[in-house]
C-alpha cells in the first residue's frame, strides 16, 4: 500500500510540477471516496494532517495510475518514482503541507 512519490523532493501528493483537473466522476465514486475520509482520518499515520475528500481522491489516482502501470508493463511504470508506505506517505505528505504552509507565509510578510 503506498503512493507514487516524487523522489527528488520527497513529497507524497504535492509534486512540485501539479496541475489542477477537473473530471466527472459517478456520484457512487465521490460517495465512495466521501466515506473514506473518515476512515482514512481515524488512522493514525493520517493525523497529522487534514483528509479531505479531495486527498482520498488525489491518492486514488495515483496508486490507480501505479497499479495499471504495473499491469501493463508500460514505460511508465519505471520513473523516477517510488512507492512509499502508508506511514511514510503520510510524514512526506504533512511535511509538504509544512513546507507549502511556509513559503505561503513568507510571501505574505
Amino acid at each position: 500500500m503506498g503512493v507514487v512519490t516524487d523522489t527528488d523532493t520527497g513529497d507524497a501528493l504535492a509534486m512540485p510540477t501539479e496541475k489542477q483537473v477537473s473530471i466527472r466522476l459517478p456520484e457512487s465514486a465521490l460517495a465512495r471516496a466521501e466515506a473514506l475520509v473518515d476512515v482514512l482520518a481515524a488512522l493514525p499515520e493520517y493525523q497529522a494532517f487534514r483528509v479531505e475528500r479531495a486527498v482520498v481522491l488525489r491518492i486514488a489516482v495515483l496508486r490507480g495510475l501505479a497499479e495499471l502501470e504495473r499491469e501493463h508493463g508500460t514505460a511508465a511504470a519505471t520513473p523516477k518514482r517510488r512507492v512509499k508506505s502508508t506511514e511514510a506517505e503520510a510524514r512526506a505528505f504533512y511535511l509538504s503541507q509544512q513546507r507549502r504552509a511556509e513559503r505561503e507565509e513568507k510571501k505574505r510578510a
